[in-house]
């Protein structure tokens, strides 16, 4: 599953390349490439079974066609070809929407009077089919009310907060933003890479003003969006965006570096100490990185010592949001968590439409199978899931992708409780996963009261 964003990783990489190559002056590409080459969030990206990094390619490709079709005289086929591009890439990545967008706009404000008419005929014909794509991606992706609903209150800080709010709060709003995105998902000090960027999109208004509209209306479509609370501006829904910082931010360099050819004698030092400022961060958490691999919810060996360690007659509790890499792990490989048949612990998957963030993958079974729901509003009913297993001998509770809501660690509150009501006779910690043993009958009870059943 993970070797479709490992390949549009590797894929962009070489787009990245073709793209600066084409658009940029060799030393300020040389930055830009490194920059991509080690930013952190964009090989974590790569990695993970996630659309993100495919958000990145398809950005990139769509911006090199159009770029190709801008250092040319179109013809009829190169339109086709950039239409039929975009309607692929919306059906796999949400965030072409904007890229077109922004390649439309520099093709509608970039063509000059001689090839207006023969520009806008060709451009019809690429939206044309973007359309076709769109509404295909629109039929085939639609959320219930409530779902939609729901994402929109989880990504409420990435929305700005007018028109309630007022023009001033949305005004903070995007001040704050737009630096941000330079630091994340962009890897890059902000202050120092805000300054090159400025920089950079002052050469490129005088030598690529097309490629500039491109990503910048690709960004103020972003933007408008999250003004109409149709899409967050925020962290990894904004990586398709970061290769337009990298080229900001080299073509700036090359700039800058430019200017202190006419300074006095130091201008080159200071030149060269400023490309190792822009590249000190990135180059150092990628190298943090590599040396200290980050480890996210290694479910997998705690599955594997539960299997191991557990008794016939162990009865199991999976904390709810764990449950869904438990039921992967249990189909995949095949763990023996209960003397249960896999079938009897599986929820239709036909529940999830409509359930919530947290519909139900497995299904308790008591009393050896034992599945969490979520209470955030309502601390007071973890205890009572908890209660349910009062006076089992031996129960493991498995969790993972843990929850901290308003301060509240849900683990730590669970099993702070388990403490006070029976005997911990084994622990198992993992990065973002643990299996924890109990004694919860009545004469192992920490307090001389077990958790009542």
């Amino acid at each position: 599953m993970r070797l479709v964003p490992l390949l549009t990783g590797l894929g962009s990489l070489a787009l990245f390349f073709a793209l600066a190559r084409r658009c940029l002056k060799p030393a300020a590409a040389l930055i830009a490439c490194v920059l991509f080459a080690v930013a952190e969030p964009l090989i974590l990206y790569a990695t993970e079974v996630k659309p993100y990094s495919g958000d990145v390619t398809a950005a990139l490709a769509l911006c090199w066609l159009a770029v190709g079709i801008g250092k040319e005289p179109p013809r009829p086929v190169h339109w086709v070809i950039l239409g039929l591009a975009g309607a692929v890439a919306i059906l796999f990545s949400f965030p072409a929407v904007f890229v077109l967008g922004g390649i439309g706009l520099a093709f509608v404000t970039g063509a000059g009077p001689p090839g207006r008419t023969r520009t806008l005929v060709g451009l019809a014909i690429a939206s044309a089919l973007w359309v076709v794509g769109l509404l295909a991606t629109l039929s085939l992706s639609s959320l219930p009310a409530g779902e939609s609903a729901r994402l929109l209150q989880y990504f409420t800080e990435s929305l700005p907060g007018f028109p309630p709010g007022g023009i001033l709060a949305g005004a903070r709003w995007l001040a704050g933003r737009i630096p941000r995105l330079f630091e994340f998902p962009g890897g890059l000090d902000r202050g120092l890479s805000v300054f090159c960027a400025v920089a950079g999109a002052a050469g490129l208004a005088r030598r690529e003003p097309r490629l500039l509209t491109m990503w910048a209306g690709t960004m103020a479509l972003a933007l408008a969006a999250a003004c109409l609370h149709l899409y967050p501006f925020e962290g990894r829904l904004v990586l398709f965006l970061v290769p337009a910082v990298y080229l900001l931010v080299g073509e700036g360099i090359e700039q800058i570096r430019a200017l202190l050819r006419f300074a006095p004698e130091g201008g080159s030092l200071v030149a060269a100490a400023l490309v190792l400022l822009v590249l000190m961060h990135p180059v150092a958490g990628s190298y943090d990185g590599m040396k200290r691999p980050r480890h996210f919810e290694q479910l997998v060996p705690v599955l594997r010592h539960v299997t191991a360690e557990r008794r016939p007659g162990d009865a199991v509790f999976v904390y709810y949001a764990a449950q869904y890499g438990v039921r992967y792990y249990l189909e995949t490989r095949r763990f023996s968590l209960v003397d249960l048949p896999l079938s009897e612990l599986l929820a239709p998957t036909a529940q999830a439409v409509g359930a919530g963030w947290y519909p139900p993958a497995l299904v308790s079974r008591p009393p050896s199978f034992f599945v969490g729901t979520e209470s955030r509003e309502n601390w007071l009913d973890y205890l009572r899931q908890l209660r349910a297993l009062g006076g089992l001998p031996r129960v493991w509770i498995i969790f993972s992708h843990v929850n901290v809501f308003l301060g509240v660690d849900e683990q730590r509150l669970s099993l702070e409780q388990l403490d006070a009501a029976g005997t911990r006779l084994d622990a198992f910690e993992q990065p973002g996963a643990s299996a924890y043993l109990y004694d919860l009958s009545v004469h192992h009870s920490a307090n001389g009261s077990a958790l009542p059943r």
